[in-house]
């Protein structure tokens, strides 16, 4: 999976890894747009706030044939995603939305 810059701060583009399953190049892959929304979350320093950094997050939806959504922080320092597994049962992990790999037929 990867990300690509975008002139517009809403939009990223978002490469799906199903070319890393095939012998065709990556360009070869579909591309998605993902619509963004951008969050500010301040910087405080002794109690005072001296910046703030800013959050992307989107929806993503994913398996077959029941798509499973999920609102995801897109890290621009990779192009991983992670999502809780179903079969977490965390409290960290109880909170969040979890992939259900048994709900889809196309879960590798």
């Amino acid at each position: 999976m990867m990300f690509l810059a975008s002139a517009n701060p809403l939009l990223a583009l978002l490469v799906f890894g199903a070319a890393l399953f095939s012998t065709t190049p990556c360009s070869a892959a579909p591309v998605v747009t993902v619509p963004l929304d951008k969050q500010y979350v301040p910087v405080v320093r002794n109690n005072k706030i001296v910046s703030y950094k800013t959050a992307y997050f989107g929806k993503v939806f994913l398996g077959l044939p029941a798509q499973q959504n999920f609102t995801v922080v897109f890290d621009t320092g990779s192009g991983h995603l992670f999502l809780p597994s179903a079969q977490c049962t965390t409290e960290t992990c109880m909170k969040h939305s979890r992939y259900n790999r048994t709900a889809s037929a196309s879960a590798v």
